[in-house]
């Protein structure tokens, strides 16, 4: 069985900013809807929707602008978020690990 990696606390708190996932946490608790719910609405699969919120890949121009719809999250509060992803041990930049679009 696979062993999980410790995420480092303070990748944790900046992944706990995104703005996709505190829209998903408010909406849990006002309409019980879940990522599942959410990566059906947008035509996505929920690994997708995970990557976004973990900060490793990003939505394509189409996705963002689902999201906005959606969730009013546009792509000026995802850059801001990912511009403070706190920098990773032995790497220059704070998104070195961020990847392209997805």
């Amino acid at each position: 069985m696979p062993v999980k990696a410790k995420v480092p606390p303070a990748i944790a708190a900046w992944r706990e900013k995104n703005p996709l996932h505190k829209w998903l946490a408010a909406q849990r608790e006002k309409d019980g809807d879940t990522i599942i719910t959410l990566a059906a609405k947008l035509n996505a699969a929920r690994q997708t929707l995970y990557t976004w919120l973990y900060g490793d890949n990003l939505p394509m121009h189409a996705q963002f602008v689902a999201l906005k719809r959606l969730c009013g999250v546009d792509f000026y509060q995802w850059m801001q978020w990912l511009e403070r992803k706190p920098r990773s041990r032995g790497t220059q930049g704070g998104d070195a690990d961020a990847q392209a679009p997805n």
